[in-house]
């Protein structure tokens, strides 16, 4: 079973996903944090989003991988761990303008279907309902208000000082970037369950995305 679960930043995709496969015995395929893997190895190598021939040259010659330690689903660009670099404010400013390229995404949609089709996987991303995988069996879309996500993007940046002006501006212009891109935009599936946040507790909207599983699996 292929489960996937869309939404803009900051909505609670990641954690949620995680716990639900953790809970389930389901994989986790966290594609946004591949993205986050290219955007590291780009910056690294000094290659901006608009140079598209070494992108090219560059997915070429890296790895990327998921290893779980301690409990924890990592992520491995060639042979390092790259799990806190993913998540900087750098790569989190950065990471929509190589997403949308498309030489990127195919690379990326190819290496998600194969990890995913090897087992009972949920799938969390910006168009895993839509693009990777449109024919899921379950399909689930996460949304928070613009407050609550800088909230919890903020919460999330242990060590980076920054307003939440400052960090509401950013996913504002994140959510505009991922929605309007031309390849493969963030866009709601018609056939997914739409799930606002908001004010749900953490448990609640593990609770439901379950039940949704559990009962697809005896009809």
């Amino acid at each position: 079973m292929i489960v996937t679960i869309d939404g803009p930043a900051g909505s609670g995709k990641s954690s949620t996903a995680r716990e639900v496969a953790r809970r389930t015995g389901f994989n986790h395929l966290d594609t946004g944090a591949m993205y986050r893997g290219i955007t590291v190895a780009a910056i690294e190598a000094g290659i901006s989003p608009e140079e598209h021939s070494k992108l090219t040259k560059l997915l070429s010659s890296i790895t990327l991988s998921f290893a779980n330690e301690d409990g924890k689903t990592v992520l491995y660009l060639n042979d390092r761990n790259v799990s806190t670099e993913i998540r900087s404010r750098e790569t989190s400013k950065n990471v929509s303008a190589y997403s949308a390229i498309a030489e990127v995404r195919a690379a990326m949609t190819q290496l998600q279907q194969e990890l995913a089709h090897a087992a009972d996987t949920v799938c969390e991303g910006r168009d895993m309902g839509t693009v990777v995988f449109p024919h899921a069996e379950l399909k689930f879309f996460m949304v928070a208000s613009l407050e609550e996500r800088a909230k919890r993007r903020l919460q999330d940046l242990h060590t980076e000082t920054i307003s939440f002006d400052e960090m509401a501006r950013e996913i504002a212009q994140r959510d505009t970037l991922d929605s309007t891109r031309a390849e493969a935009p963030l866009l709601e599936p018609a056939d997914a369950y739409r799930l606002d946040t908001t004010d749900l507790t953490f448990e609640e909207q593990v609770a439901y995305i379950i039940r949704k599983i559990e009962h697809s699996k005896t009809v």
